[in-house]
């Protein structure tokens, strides 16, 4: 029996929706259901073609039309993959990192690889059918990334709440562990703790080594 196969699109590079469309919008099988370019945009897509079977998204995506700054990743999917629960998703991004890779996989979606991966773009029907059909797709490059995030988790131990402190330290240079602390809805006394924890298991002693250790590793971007 054929499938009938619904992509969402969020993706905020013309040129990219447009490869897209291209490798997707004239098969028999596959229809492309609705496009967002920012993440406000992307559950009204979803609400008005609630049988949308997959969706195709970019790590860097802007909040909405006005505010472009680019969306909490590691907030943003666990609330996608909550409130649409039969929906697949597949990262297709330029972020390389072995820690952001492994933790939006870890969050839960069917499939990841790098936007210049010609071989995947080229064979994309075929993996959108796939992820579908209940597999899942992770080419050897995206897993080498896997395993190298692995290692360094072991290494250092980082949890997903500390690593969250600091790239928002790294976000946000400027701003004191109390507005940290009100961006990420937690007491002040808990980014202390967090990153003193984070100092411990990194091995330095200030926030400015913590950065650049964990970017250096990938932990962070």
């Amino acid at each position: 029996m054929s499938l009938n196969i619904k992509v969402a699109i969020l993706e905020d590079h013309y040129s990219i929706i447009d490869s897209y469309i291209m490798r997707l919008g004239n098969l028999d099988d596959i229809e492309i259901s609705g496009i967002a370019k920012n993440a406000e945009d992307l559950d009204a897509v979803l609400i008005q073609n609630p049988s949308t079977n997959i969706l195709i998204l970019d790590l860097s995506i802007p909040i909405s039309s006005t505010n472009h700054e680019y969306i909490k990743i590691l907030q943003y999917l666990p609330h996608i993959i909550e409130k649409y629960p039969n929906l697949d998703i597949l990262v297709i991004s330029l972020v390389d990192q072995p820690h952001m890779i492994k933790a939006v996989v870890d969050a839960g979606i069917s499939g990841y690889f790098i936007k210049d991966d010609e071989q995947s773009i080229i064979n994309l029907p075929k993996i959108v059918r796939n992820i579908v059909s209940g597999q899942t797709y992770f080419p050897d490059k995206i897993r080498k990334k896997i395993n190298e995030a692995i290692v360094n988790q072991k290494n250092f131990g980082l949890t997903a709440r500390q690593l969250e402190i600091l790239s928002k330290c790294a976000e946000f240079p400027n701003a004191s562990n109390e507005q940290i602390a009100i961006m990420a809805g937690i007491s002040h006394s808990t980014v202390r703790t967090l990153l003193s924890e984070s100092y411990m298991r990194l091995q330095v002693h200030t926030k400015i080594a913590a950065l650049t250790k964990a970017k250096s590793l990938g932990l962070i971007t």
